[in-house]
């Protein structure tokens, strides 16, 4: 896509304006959207680039956290961002996208009663994984369901009944 984000608590939308830096004004533009809008995986932060000039920071993110961000859109210029870093770089392999997929697992929850999703992200990762690999995916076999059943291991929904396992050691109850 042709916008740069920008994350602040203060409002620059003056500014952008301005300078003649925001969307219509040139065709790399630069656009300031709330932190909490950015939705990717849930582990991001771990793999972005930052660092600071003078009292700025800056934050790059690695090519699949902005990839999976846009998946819930997927309008026509978030699939030609897909198809153009994997023609340029061989990069997501579908290992990583599955990976990447299974740690925005919650995209694909229903949405939040008067939330208004900007897509289907189930349709969309059909047209992304046909795209970049030429197949479908069973995105309830291959991304949600380990995800539920990691999950379950992790929160000790997966143990045994102990209480009928010792009840079957019992010596049986005699007879009078």
């Amino acid at each position: 896509s042709a916008d740069v984000d920008i994350f602040s608590d203060d409002d620059f939308s003056d500014l952008i304006r301005e300078s003649h830096l925001g969307k219509g004004q040139r065709s790399v533009y630069i656009e300031q959207v709330r932190t909490t809008f950015f939705r990717s995986t849930m582990d991001w932060q771990t793999r972005a680039f930052t660092t600071t000039l003078e009292n700025v920071e800056f934050c790059f993110l690695h090519p699949i956290d902005l990839l999976v961000s846009k998946l819930q859109r997927l309008a026509p210029k978030d699939l030609r961002a897909f198809k153009l870093v994997h023609a340029k770089t061989g990069f997501p392999k579908e290992r990583d996208l599955i990976r990447a997929l299974q740690s925005a697992v919650d995209l694909f929850r229903p949405p939040l009663p008067g939330e208004r999703p900007a897509g289907d992200i189930f349709q969309n990762t059909q047209t992304v994984w046909r795209e970049l690999f030429g197949k479908g995916i069973d995105v309830q076999k291959r991304i949600i369901q380990p995800v539920l059943a990691e999950r379950a291991e992790a929160y000790g929904l997966n143990l045994p009944d102990w209480k009928k396992r010792l009840a079957r050691l019992a010596p049986p109850k005699k007879r009078r």
